[in-house]
């Protein structure tokens, strides 16, 4: 009897607790994992935590769902990863293209920009011919959208400089300038910002030699872009496995938020956020 009536008590209690997760709201998913990577000058490290209009949208969503998941900044590489093998991971600020549209869910855009091959001012190599680009040292980042972009256009994966970790831009920078590399991929706000960022490294004690070539330059005199290489939208990619209704709710919230003004508010108050702000639905 005892038996019994302990299995109708553990009964009654699977019951329960199945009813309450069924009607809790979407946002007691408290599994989900929110990345970023540290990239100038959407996303980035900052005395506070991460910094930029990308995470400040993120917040703001997750604020309105009730849920206040850390945001992790780690190297691009290793956050796709987390994307591309493990359901609940949220990687933001991902570029979507073809090839990853049916790998990832999807919420945004939260931006856009314009991939474009720039080349140091302070080298003598002549601007080279679109064709002949492709046979030149690339400087990208490993398993950004910037590569496939490339590839698509023709280029060879074996001519990339393929950089790593939190500072890859920083890196990409100091190979173009010091002629490692002969091209960098980027867009006009990150190379600008990139250069900026630089010049800050090269006021502290024990600073690089190229230091003495840079610190007085505008970044406009310093970098050209020489060829347009196309036009992304950047989002929250979610993997696969994550819930539907969780997506969902997140760009319901995201469009709340491009409807009430709050969206352009926090693009408008952040450095080139305005240059990348969009009211655009690519699909």
């Amino acid at each position: 009897m005892a038996q019994k009536n302990f299995h109708r008590l553990l009964a009654g209690f699977i019951i329960v607790v199945f009813a309450v997760l069924c009607t809790a709201p979407v946002s007691y998913a408290r599994d989900l994992v929110v990345i970023t990577e540290n990239l100038l000058p959407g996303n980035y490290s900052c005395a506070t935590g991460v910094c930029g209009f990308a995470p400040e949208i993120v917040k703001e969503i997750m604020a309105r769902l009730g849920v206040d998941y850390k945001i992790e900044l780690m190297p691009w590489k290793r956050g796709f990863a987390e994307l591309s093998r493990k359901p609940g991971v949220a990687l933001f600020q991902t570029g979507y293209t073809a090839e990853r549209a049916d790998k990832f869910l999807w919420c945004g855009p939260l931006g856009f920009a314009t991939f474009s091959l720039f080349r140091s001012k302070l080298s003598n190599k002549p601007v080279p011919a679109f064709n002949a680009a492709k046979h030149l040292w690339i400087g990208t980042v490993a398993d950004d959208v910037r590569e496939q972009l490339l590839i698509s256009k023709g280029f060879n994966k074996s001519k990339f400089t393929r950089t790593h970790g939190n500072n890859a831009s920083i890196k990409n920078l100091e190979l173009l300038l010091v002629n490692r590399t002969d091209l960098w991929i980027t867009t006009l706000q990150e190379a600008q910002e990139t250069v900026l960022s630089l010049q800050a490294q090269c006021k502290k004690p024990k600073s690089m030699s190229i230091c003495s070539k840079i610190l007085n330059i505008k970044p406009g005199d310093l970098l050209e872009p020489i060829y347009d290489i196309k036009k992304i939208y950047f989002y929250i990619a979610f993997s696969k496995g994550t819930s539907l209704k969780v997506v969902a709710d997140w760009q319901k919230t995201l469009d709340g938020m491009k409807q009430d003004g709050t969206y352009e508010k926090i693009m408008k108050k952040n450095n080139y956020g305005e240059m990348y702000m969009t009211f655009d639905k690519p699909f």
